[in-house]
């Protein structure tokens, strides 16, 4: 017997290329020094939206109306411009990669807010920074970490091509969160 109750937490990113996410791993483990849990490469992605607690007979309906949006978003170019921390740098939770604004991006992610508002997701309560996770603090060390020495010494700049957009389902686990791809749309190549 099926729970209609039953709900999941999903979220809209953009994957990053395998080559792109292998780099990055081997950038992050060069801190090997500092008290880091490293996000593994197959999860590093770019959030779009975290929808979050969502009814299971609710996410194809959500797909429904997300992904024509998606699909006619141009291919997005980005550049990836430094190093910074959530929620602040001199207690930092997560390390992430800062990429450039761009209105392209921007421009989706407000189309984004605007079609789940219509099916009574609220929008997001922060502006959208766009970044990619590629670490998380351990517990009781994040003042140890030497967020500026860091940010000065470390220089990570990237030029990439994304082509596709994801719903994935986070399950939270001991050792962090697990993605799981649901649906999937390429973007507009042409």
């Amino acid at each position: 017997m099926s729970n209609n109750n039953h709900t999941i937490r999903t979220f809209l990113a953009l994957p990053l290329p395998h080559h792109l996410q292998k780099e990055i791993y081997t950038f992050a483990q060069s801190l090997h020094s500092l008290p880091l849990r490293l996000v593994p490469p197959n999860q590093l992605h770019i959030t779009l939206k975290f929808i979050g607690h969502t009814p299971t007979t609710k996410v194809p309906s959500i797909w429904e109306k997300v992904q024509p949006l998606l699909a006619s978003t141009p291919t997005l170019q980005l550049q990836l411009n430094g190093i910074t921390a959530f929620p602040n740098p001199q207690k930092p939770n997560v390390l992430c990669l800062q990429i450039q604004p761009q209105p392209t991006l921007q421009q989706l992610v407000h189309q984004l807010e605007q079609t789940l508002l219509n099916l009574g997701i609220p929008k997001n309560k922060r502006p959208f920074l766009p970044h990619i996770t590629f670490a998380r603090t351990k517990r009781k060390t994040q003042s140890k970490i030497n967020l500026h020495q860091l940010l000065q010494n470390t220089h990570f700049s990237y030029q990439i091509t994304l082509t596709q957009a994801i719903l994935y389902q986070s399950q939270l686990q001991p050792k962090g969160a697990v993605y799981t791809p649901l649906f999937q749309t390429t973007l507009n190549s042409s």
